[in-house]
């Protein structure tokens, strides 16, 4: 009974790991998406400015989060390049 609480304990522990890591590769992409979609729109670069929103929206649209961690995603985004400037 033992051996099987040490592998549940241990299967717990891996999946908050692995999101994690899912909530940090979203949240890098998010931003880097933003830092460039702003720097295209300040430089009159329309099509490259909705490939990075399209790309953006489409990494906050993951499945692969817990539903409180995409809360964390889509509240932490905003906070990134893209929103750092009064005009947008």
């Amino acid at each position: 009974m033992k051996k099987q609480e040490d592998s549940t304990a241990a299967t717990q522990e891996t999946v908050p790991l692995d999101q994690e890591v899912v909530l940090d590769q979203a949240m890098t992409h998010v931003e880097q998406n933003a830092s460039l979609l702003r720097l295209d729109l300040e430089s009159g670069n329309l099509r490259a400015a909705l490939k990075h929103a399209s790309t953006m929206l489409a990494e906050l649209k993951t499945s692969d989060l817990a539903p409180k961690l995409y809360c964390v995603l889509c509240t932490c985004w905003p906070r990134s390049a893209l929103c750092s400037h009064a005009h947008i």
